[in-house]
């Protein structure tokens, strides 16, 4: 949720981050906190990837999710150009959440590797 409720509007109410001298704290949060997720994102599509590399099943199912709710509505819709398909076009968010299949896998992967496996308290105690 983005409004009054994320992150950076919870620091700007913070009556230590709220100092003007205390500005940089605020960028030098939001950029480790940008890295953080790219970083997990990386991590949690490597995990993806490598289930799909290793289960032969699960790539031709992803790729049958593919055909069937990306590609074929996207020819129905829009004709091939020189006979090539424009993945910008057919990879549109709407059919991307529809892909029931993908979403399963995804959270599967989520589940059985997940990015942060282990907690700092762990190294801590």
């Amino acid at each position: 949720m983005v409004g009054k409720d994320d992150f950076l509007n919870h620091l700007l109410r913070d009556d230590y981050f709220s100092k003007p001298e205390n500005e940089l704290l605020i960028v030098d949060e939001m950029i480790d906190f940008f890295i953080a997720a790219a970083q997990t994102t990386k991590t949690a599509v490597g995990n993806m990837m490598h289930h799909i590399i290793r289960h032969t099943e699960m790539n031709q199912k992803l790729l049958r999710d593919i055909q069937m709710v990306v590609i074929e509505p996207h020819l129905k819709e829009d004709a091939p150009v020189d006979g090539k398909v424009d993945l910008d076009q057919a990879f549109v968010y709407e059919r991307l959440r529809d892909m029931d299949y993908f979403t399963n896998a995804f959270n599967e992967a989520l589940r059985t590797d997940p990015p942060a496996s282990v907690s700092s308290t762990y190294y801590l105690t």
